[in-house]
């Protein structure tokens, strides 16, 4: 586990105070004497002096996406030894941690889009404090907008319809609806629908309803069912509409015969009671009113297993005696980006059937591997609780030690005790992170480092200056007049003790840098024979792929597909995409060409004197003149693999130990320049490879999902298996198939570098 920042604060005041016991431990008891005190006593005042923290390093202006994470490790120094520096800013848009000066930020939100101007404070236990100050620019990046779900709808012939279709835009953009139907218009900036549907529109319809905030797109496919409401004919008496026998005698029948004629009433019968007699036998029959439903399609099945549809009675009867179920239980089927884990996948939305999982990180943003907090404590370097270090009190001891003269022998040996206990302590931790695995290890030993660096310098400085300072007292502890008179020479080594065991450890570590490029020059190696073997394979499907593409182009053309539309259908995607796998990687060829113009800027820099006196000191210049050596000479074939070892290269003459070298000669910076320049030509023609490296897989990808549903297809195979020439193209394809799967472990392989 890397050594955290609190930890190596601690260990530092332990190797102090392991010190200063080890001196007053081999100091016989007579060696410390009061002065005796004759005549007057004058009080003297120490004042003990405090200095301001100091940044280790500056502080670059960065410019960063909205949607991307922003991490910053500050680091302060101070060069009081028992002192330590805590860290603070002005900018409410993110938190620095107040002791490892560590700023982590995903993303940021619409109100932080912009300039800011940022001073970080590094403020000792004393208040004395340094700042400074750099700028910070967010850019806005555009998100999607996020159509509300509409489902499937019904509408009834002349009776008015209105749906408010609603989405959302993070951006706060202006949002435009579309529909793409000529059954009825949307308001492009309400989304409100409303019309009435006519009896030339009933039926199906599919409609495609988007939203578009000026750059990206979002929409959904909805199934519009349109029926016709009651009307006479329809073989339903209705009586909302005042259908009788008399008005609509072909939905509600015949009206009955009036009753034959009465013989002549007597006299005496009343006029009015004869009148109501005759309009009673005269009314039409009443009728029940028959619910008749109609329903939208099916909506699809939710995560809860459940879809949903719309029901409407078009006799408008008011009751719900035959009225159909509007929702039922259904099978869902899990999908990679429903937010839900399911389907065997291991977490939500990767694993199993899914892309792969994220691994646990210290800047995932969850609490995860065994952390205290989040992305703090446990395994990572950030510490949870913020504990302050008590000031240990500073020990005084008055008048002037004056020693007897006896040779320290027992403090040379606790010295190199403690000399031989730190190299020990560091080899056994270097030989116990060398048994983890290969990037484990790098990652392990790019955060000891620093720390190792600081170990060693604060332990050998501190053994050099106590040998200085015992030797001194030894040889002049007869004669405090020499002691003081010649106290220069011992201040003179203190002083240089230190700058010369940096030096040294500088010296060491750069060597140590070239065991690290030799490591990393390994790891290289493998990754150019990966890409070598994915190059080949590219090689070998662009033959394939125009292979299969003609062979199902000539099977269509000579009509063999008759009689077995099954075929055919299954067939025809994949020869879509072979055709846009061929057109892809022809754009990708045309990347591959190196251009005149960067030929001769290689060749420029290849003849310049400054780069072969360069090559002849330094392994970092020797190696990238061999690269683009190669590069020139091979400038007709793809040497993508040699390009990015060439970034990598002049990647590694930017960092501060080579920069040093570069900055002392003006020829060398306008060497620098002009590798920045071939660095910048060949990052871009990498980015443009990548972009199309991720279509060309995603493509592939699709071919051997079809080719999957083509396999598990048993009636397919089966006709598959009675045709020799079907046959014959199956089994061309299959090896395509296995090419894809190969390319995509090797693809895989790559990103686990």
């Amino acid at each position: 586990m890397a050594v955290k920042r609190k930890d190596q604060y601690r260990l530092l005041v332990i190797f102090g105070l392991l010190i200063a016991v080890i001196m007053l431990a081999v100091i016989p008891e007579g060696m410390l004497r009061f002065p005796s005190i004759i005549g007057k006593v004058t009080s003297t005042v120490r004042i003990v002096g405090s200095f301001s923290p100091i940044f280790s390093h500056d502080l670059p202006n960065i410019t960063i996406n909205q949607t991307d994470t922003l991490y910053i490790d500050v680091n302060c120094t101070d060069p009081d030894p028992l002192d330590y520096a805590t860290y603070s800013d002005n900018f409410t848009g993110f938190d620095i941690h107040e002791t490892t000066g560590v700023i982590y930020k995903s993303g940021f939100n619409e109100s932080l889009v912009g300039n800011h101007t940022i001073r970080i404070t590094c403020t000792d236990t004393f208040n004395n404090f340094t700042s400074k100050v750099f700028n910070l620019e967010v850019l806005n990046e555009n998100l999607p907008p996020v159509l509300d779900p509409i489902g499937p709808q019904l509408a009834e012939v002349d009776q008015g319809f209105y749906l408010d279709v609603d989405a959302t835009d993070s951006d706060g953009d202006s949002l435009t609806f579309f529909a793409a139907t000529s059954l009825f218009e949307i308001n492009p900036a309400s989304g409100v629908i409303d019309f009435i549907p006519t009896l030339a529109q009933v039926g199906n319809h599919t409609v495609n309803i988007s939203v578009f905030d000026g750059f990206l797109y979002d929409w959904e496919i909805v199934s519009f069912v349109i029926v016709r409401g009651p009307y006479c004919g329809d073989n339903a008496c209705n009586a909302n509409l005042n259908e009788t026998c008399i008005s609509c005698s072909t939905d509600c029948g015949e009206c009955p015969p009036p009753p034959e004629q009465e013989p002549e009433q007597q006299e005496g019968l009343p006029p009015p009671r004869r009148q109501q007699q005759q309009q009673q036998q005269a009314a039409p029959p009443s009728y029940k009113c028959e619910e008749r439903w109609e329903c939208s399609d099916w909506g699809i099945c939710t995560v809860e297993g459940v879809r949903a549809r719309q029901c409407k009675d078009i006799n408008r009867c008011g009751t719900t005696e035959k009225k159909p179920k509007e929702s039922e239980e259904c099978e869902y089927v899990p999908t990679c980006f429903d937010g839900v884990q399911n389907g065997g996948e291991t977490a939500i939305d990767c694993g199993g059937p899914c892309q792969p999982c994220m691994k646990p990180s210290c800047f995932d943003g969850v609490q995860n591997q065994e952390e205290e907090g989040i992305d703090c404590g446990g395994p990572c370097p950030n510490i949870c609780p913020i504990q302050k270090l008590a000031r240990p009190p500073i020990v005084e001891i008055p008048g002037i030690l004056k020693v007897l003269r006896s040779f320290p022998w027992p403090l040379l040996v606790i010295i190199g005790i403690l000399l031989g206990s730190t190299i020990t302590g560091d080899h056994a931790y270097v030989h116990k992170i060398r048994k983890k695995e290969f990037e484990e290890y790098r990652e392990k030993i790019r955060k000891y480092r620093p720390f190792r660096r600081k170990l060693y310098k604060f332990v050998i400085g501190t053994s050099a200056i106590t040998i200085i300072l015992f030797f001194y007292i030894y040889y002049h502890s007869n004669s405090l007049e020499n002691m003081l008179k010649y106290s220069w020479i011992p201040a003179i080594l203190i002083i240089s003790a230190p700058i010369a065991i940096s030096a040294v450890i500088r010296h060491y570590t750069y060597y140590e840098y070239l065991k690290r490029k030799k490591e990393e020059r390994l790891k290289q190696t493998h990754k150019m024979e990966l890409l070598q073997l994915v190059k080949v394979e590219n090689e070998i499907l662009y033959g394939m792929e125009t292979d299969a593409k003609g062979a199902i182009y000539s099977m269509a053309g000579s009509r063999k597909f008759e009689g077995n539309p099954e075929v055919y259908k299954a067939i025809s995607p994949i020869y879509q995409n072979l055709a846009a796998l061929k057109k892809e990687r022809e754009a990708r060829m045309e990347v591959l060409k190196t251009e005149g113009s960067t030929v001769d800027r290689i060749l420029a820099i290849l003849e310049s004197k400054i780069l072969r006196k360069a090559a002849h000191e330094f392994p970092e210049f020797m190696h990238i003149r061999k690269l683009l050596k190669y590069i020139e000479d091979n400038r007709d074939i793809d040497t993508t693999d040699r390009e990015q070892e060439l970034i990598d290269e002049i990647t590694e003459i930017s960092y501060p130990y080579m920069r040093i070298i570069v900055m002392a000669n003006k020829r060398m910076i306008v060497l620098y320049n002009q590798l920045v320049d071939i660095y910048q030509h060949f990052s871009g023609k990498q980015l443009e490879l990548r972009g199309h490296d991720e279509k060309l897989s995603a493509i592939e990808r699709e071919f051997t999902d079809k080719m999957k549903e083509i396999s598990k297809n048993a009636k397919l195979a089966d006709i598959i298996g009675k045709n020799p020439e079907y046959v014959s193209l199956y089994n061309n394809l299959i090896d395509l198939f296995n090419h894809y799967v190969k390319k995509m472990e090797l693809n895989k392989a790559l990103e686990d570098i």
